[in-house]
């Protein structure tokens, strides 16, 4: 597309990565949006009580500064959780286009940082299973389809295919 970025029609990565700073510093970013004026500090309540990690700190009313501190500075694993739970307080309490707004630039953003995870409709993040591995189970399964095999297929249907659909 020629009125793209220079990064993304010239600088594209295949490896996907468990983490990112730039991700997380976008993500962070989005906390400024006019939406979070009004449910940041409800919010940080929500996914401090869930996650188990505190957000705010009572000496400090900048909320959003807070978010941003939290979301480039926790663990990955809370990093994910929040993108969950961040995604499930605005479809509750704010309305589902801004939950789904929340979730399509989360990855979008996941997607343009190379990110190994997807996230479903419902918000969750799961880990992304690459192309490669999907070919390679497809024909593997294919390869399979003798009665001979039988057994050994369901169990790769099983096991794989669910989790690739």
């Amino acid at each position: 597309m020629p009125e793209d970025r220079f990064s993304r029609l010239y600088v594209q990565t295949k490896e996907f990565t468990q983490d990112s700073d730039r991700a997380r510093y976008r993500i962070a970013a989005l906390f400024r949006e006019p939406i979070f004026n009004d449910h940041a500090e409800q919010l940080a309540l929500y996914v401090s009580r869930t996650v188990g990690v505190p957000i705010l700190s009572s000496a400090s009313g900048r909320c959003l500064s807070q978010w941003n501190q939290f979301i480039c500075g926790c663990r990955t694993p809370d990093f994910l959780d929040a993108i969950t739970l961040v995604y499930r307080y605005l479809f509750w309490h704010i309305s589902e286009d801004v939950a789904y707004w929340w979730r399509d630039v989360v990855r979008q953003i996941f997607a343009d940082e190379h990110l190994a995870y997807q996230i479903d409709d419902a918000g969750g993040v799961h880990p992304a299973v690459d192309q490669e591995f999907q070919r390679n189970i497809v024909s593997t399964v294919a390869a399979l389809q003798s009665y001979r095999y039988q057994s050994i297929s369901q169990s790769i249907e099983i096991c794989f295919i669910p989790s690739l659909r």
